[in-house]
Protein backbone atom coordinates (compact mmCIF):
# COMPACT_ATOMS: atom_id res chain seq x y z
CA UNK A 1 0.00 0.00 0.00
CA UNK A 2 2.83 2.42 0.81
CA UNK A 3 4.28 2.20 -2.73
CA UNK A 4 0.80 2.53 -4.21
CA UNK A 5 0.27 5.73 -2.23
CA UNK A 6 3.65 7.13 -3.24
CA UNK A 7 3.01 6.58 -6.93
CA UNK A 8 -0.48 8.05 -6.84
CA UNK A 9 0.50 10.96 -4.63
CA UNK A 10 3.50 12.03 -6.68
CA UNK A 11 1.69 11.69 -9.97
CA UNK A 12 -1.20 13.79 -8.68
CA UNK A 13 1.06 16.39 -7.07
CA UNK A 14 3.15 16.86 -10.21
CA UNK A 15 0.48 16.49 -12.87
CA UNK A 16 -2.34 18.45 -11.22
CA UNK A 17 -4.07 20.15 -14.10
CA UNK A 18 -5.52 23.03 -12.08
CA UNK A 19 -3.09 23.96 -9.33
CA UNK A 20 -5.50 26.57 -8.00
CA UNK A 21 -8.50 24.23 -7.86
CA UNK A 22 -9.81 22.39 -4.84
CA UNK A 23 -11.67 19.21 -5.67
CA UNK A 24 -13.37 16.63 -3.54
CA UNK A 25 -13.59 13.30 -5.24
CA UNK A 26 -17.22 12.19 -5.20
CA UNK A 27 -16.66 9.09 -7.32
CA UNK A 28 -13.87 6.79 -6.07
CA UNK A 29 -10.86 6.74 -8.38
CA UNK A 30 -8.67 3.64 -8.38
CA UNK A 31 -4.94 4.34 -8.16
CA UNK A 32 -4.33 2.33 -11.32
CA UNK A 33 -6.08 5.16 -13.22
CA UNK A 34 -3.58 7.71 -11.94
CA UNK A 35 -0.36 6.43 -13.51
CA UNK A 36 -0.07 9.22 -16.09
CA UNK A 37 3.50 10.19 -15.25
CA UNK A 38 5.60 7.02 -15.17
CA UNK A 39 8.89 8.82 -14.39
CA UNK A 40 7.48 10.44 -11.26
CA UNK A 41 5.80 7.24 -10.14
CA UNK A 42 9.04 5.28 -10.59
CA UNK A 43 11.05 7.94 -8.76
CA UNK A 44 8.62 7.82 -5.83
CA UNK A 45 8.61 4.05 -5.57
CA UNK A 46 12.42 3.88 -5.68
CA UNK A 47 13.13 6.85 -3.41
CA UNK A 48 14.62 6.42 0.04
CA UNK A 49 11.71 7.16 2.39
CA UNK A 50 12.59 7.86 6.02
CA UNK A 51 10.19 7.89 8.95
CA UNK A 52 10.82 11.38 10.33
CA UNK A 53 8.16 11.40 13.03
CA UNK A 54 5.03 9.71 14.27
CA UNK A 55 2.75 9.15 17.20
CA UNK A 56 0.14 6.61 18.32
CA UNK A 57 -2.04 7.43 15.28
CA UNK A 58 0.30 8.11 12.33
CA UNK A 59 3.76 7.51 10.90
CA UNK A 60 5.21 10.30 8.74
CA UNK A 61 7.74 9.56 5.98
CA UNK A 62 9.80 11.96 3.87
CA UNK A 63 12.44 11.57 1.17
CA UNK A 64 15.37 13.89 0.39
CA UNK A 65 14.53 13.28 -3.29
CA UNK A 66 11.23 15.13 -2.84
CA UNK A 67 12.53 18.26 -1.08
CA UNK A 68 13.52 21.30 -3.13
CA UNK A 69 14.40 24.97 -2.65
CA UNK A 70 11.80 27.36 -4.02
CA UNK A 71 14.35 29.95 -5.10
CA UNK A 72 17.99 30.29 -6.07
CA UNK A 73 18.18 33.39 -3.84
CA UNK A 74 20.50 32.50 -0.93
CA UNK A 75 18.39 34.67 1.43
CA UNK A 76 15.19 32.77 0.60
CA UNK A 77 14.96 29.83 2.99
CA UNK A 78 11.74 28.32 1.62
CA UNK A 79 11.46 24.69 0.54
CA UNK A 80 8.76 22.45 -0.89
CA UNK A 81 8.58 18.93 0.47
CA UNK A 82 6.41 15.85 0.06
CA UNK A 83 5.48 13.82 3.11
CA UNK A 84 3.49 10.59 3.28
CA UNK A 85 1.35 9.71 6.27
CA UNK A 86 0.32 6.17 7.20
CA UNK A 87 -2.57 5.90 9.66
CA UNK A 88 -2.11 3.22 12.31
CA UNK A 89 -5.40 3.83 14.18
CA UNK A 90 -8.90 4.89 13.25
CA UNK A 91 -9.56 8.62 13.65
CA UNK A 92 -12.48 10.70 12.37
CA UNK A 93 -12.69 9.93 8.62
CA UNK A 94 -9.44 7.93 8.36
CA UNK A 95 -9.00 4.25 9.23
CA UNK A 96 -5.95 2.20 10.14
CA UNK A 97 -4.17 1.40 6.88
CA UNK A 98 -5.37 4.57 5.11
CA UNK A 99 -2.78 7.04 3.84
CA UNK A 100 -2.35 10.68 2.93
CA UNK A 101 0.22 12.58 0.94
CA UNK A 102 0.95 16.25 1.57
CA UNK A 103 3.15 18.65 -0.31
CA UNK A 104 4.09 21.43 2.08
CA UNK A 105 5.85 24.74 1.56
CA UNK A 106 8.11 25.49 4.53
CA UNK A 107 9.72 28.81 5.42
CA UNK A 108 12.73 27.72 7.44
CA UNK A 109 13.48 31.23 8.78
CA UNK A 110 9.92 32.18 9.72
CA UNK A 111 9.17 28.63 11.00
CA UNK A 112 5.90 28.50 9.03
CA UNK A 113 4.26 25.88 6.81
CA UNK A 114 1.45 25.79 4.28
CA UNK A 115 -0.22 22.96 2.35
CA UNK A 116 0.13 23.00 -1.45
CA UNK A 117 -1.27 19.53 -2.29
CA UNK A 118 -3.20 17.03 -0.20
CA UNK A 119 -4.34 13.56 -1.23
CA UNK A 120 -6.15 10.92 0.85
CA UNK A 121 -6.24 7.24 -0.10
CA UNK A 122 -8.25 4.50 1.51
CA UNK A 123 -6.69 1.20 2.58
CA UNK A 124 -8.02 -0.32 -0.65
CA UNK A 125 -6.23 2.28 -2.82
CA UNK A 126 -9.24 4.48 -3.63
CA UNK A 127 -8.58 8.23 -3.76
CA UNK A 128 -10.98 9.93 -1.35
CA UNK A 129 -9.97 13.57 -1.49
CA UNK A 130 -7.65 15.76 -3.55
CA UNK A 131 -6.80 19.37 -2.76
CA UNK A 132 -4.52 21.59 -4.87
CA UNK A 133 -3.71 25.15 -3.79
CA UNK A 134 -2.23 27.80 -6.09
CA UNK A 135 1.13 29.15 -4.92
CA UNK A 136 -0.30 32.62 -4.22
CA UNK A 137 -3.14 31.10 -2.14
CA UNK A 138 -1.05 28.92 0.20
CA UNK A 139 -1.85 29.87 3.78
CA UNK A 140 1.37 29.89 5.77
CA UNK A 141 0.89 29.19 9.48
CA UNK A 142 3.24 29.12 12.44
CA UNK A 143 4.56 25.65 13.21
CA UNK A 144 3.76 24.49 16.74
CA UNK A 145 6.86 23.50 18.74
CA UNK A 146 7.28 19.74 19.36
CA UNK A 147 4.53 18.88 16.82
CA UNK A 148 4.50 16.55 13.80
CA UNK A 149 4.65 19.68 11.62
CA UNK A 150 7.79 20.87 13.39
CA UNK A 151 9.46 17.50 12.83
CA UNK A 152 8.66 17.73 9.10
CA UNK A 153 9.87 21.34 8.89
CA UNK A 154 13.09 20.49 10.72
CA UNK A 155 13.76 17.52 8.43
CA UNK A 156 13.03 19.45 5.22
CA UNK A 157 15.18 22.43 6.27
CA UNK A 158 18.04 20.19 7.42
CA UNK A 159 18.20 18.63 3.96
CA UNK A 160 19.11 22.10 2.62
CA UNK A 161 21.80 22.50 5.26
CA UNK A 162 19.82 25.06 7.29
Amino acid sequence: MFKKLLCAACVLAVSATAANATAEVSEPVQTTDLTTNVDVANAASHAQWIQVTGNEVVNVHMSPQFIAKLSEDQQDKRVEALSVIEYTKNIETMSAGDSASLTYVYDCDARTAGVKHFIELSNSGVVRNIVNVADHEIKMQNVVPRSLDEARLNYACSQMGW
